[in-house]
C-alpha cells in the first residue's frame, strides 16, 4: 500500500517503501508544471493604436490645453492623453508615454495648461489658466463632460465639436487620413 501526500511544508510523507525517494521529487515536478501557466505564457495585452485628432469651441481651435481620453465600459487601459497646439490638433500618448490609445470608448475632457509657462510662476504649479481662450467648466469635469469619443481597431482621427453653452457638443470618428 503507497500512501503520499503534498504539502507546501514539506515535500512529501511516504509511508511504505521504495517510493519514499521519488515521492518528494515527484510532488516538486507537479508543483513547478502547475505553476508554468501563470509565468506569462498567456495572450499579449491589447495594442495601442494611433489617435489623431482636432477640438474646436464654437469653430475656434481650442489650444494651450490636454485633450484627456478616460477610458469607459470595457475600454481597457488607463486612458491617454495629448495637448493641443494652435490648429486644437493633438495626437494621443497612453499614460505610460507611448503613442496611442486602446481600442474602445472614451469619456473626453480637458485640462487648461499654458505651453510656456510665465516666467513669474513657480515650476511646482501645473497650470495657471486657461490658455487659448475658455472652455466651459462641463468639459474641464471628467465625471460631467457630455463628450464621448470611440477609438477604432485601426487607429482613427477624431474630430471634436465643442459649444461655449456646454450643449451640444460632438465627437466624429474617422480613419485616419493616409
Amino acid at each position: 500500500m503507497l500512501a503520499w501526500q503534498c504539502s507546501w511544508r514539506s515535500a512529501a510523507r511516504v509511508q511504505y517503501g521504495a517510493a519514499s525517494r521519488i515521492a518528494p521529487a515527484l510532488c516538486r515536478v507537479l508543483s513547478l508544471v502547475g505553476l508554468l501557466p501563470l509565468i506569462g505564457c498567456g495572450q499579449p495585452g491589447p495594442v495601442l493604436v494611433p489617435v489623431q485628432g482636432r477640438i474646436t469651441l464654437d469653430g475656434k481651435p481650442v489650444s494651450e490645453h490636454v485633450v484627456t481620453f478616460s477610458p469607459i465600459g470595457n475600454t481597457q487601459g488607463n486612458g491617454a492623453m495629448g495637448p493641443t497646439d494652435e490648429q486644437g490638433k493633438f495626437v494621443l500618448t497612453d499614460v505610460r508615454g507611448e503613442t496611442g490609445a486602446h481600442v474602445g470608448d472614451y469619456k473626453v475632457h480637458l485640462y487648461p495648461t499654458p505651453l510656456t509657462p510665465p516666467h513669474d510662476v513657480p515650476s511646482d504649479v501645473v497650470s495657471v489658466g486657461g490658455g487659448g481662450g475658455s472652455v466651459p467648466a462641463i468639459y474641464i469635469d471628467p465625471n460631467y463632460t457630455p463628450v464621448v469619443a470611440t477609438v477604432l481597431e485601426e487607429g482613427c482621427f477624431v474630430e471634436i465639436t465643442l459649444t461655449a453653452n456646454g450643449q451640444g457638443a460632438t465627437s466624429e470618428t474617422k480613419p485616419l487620413p493616409d
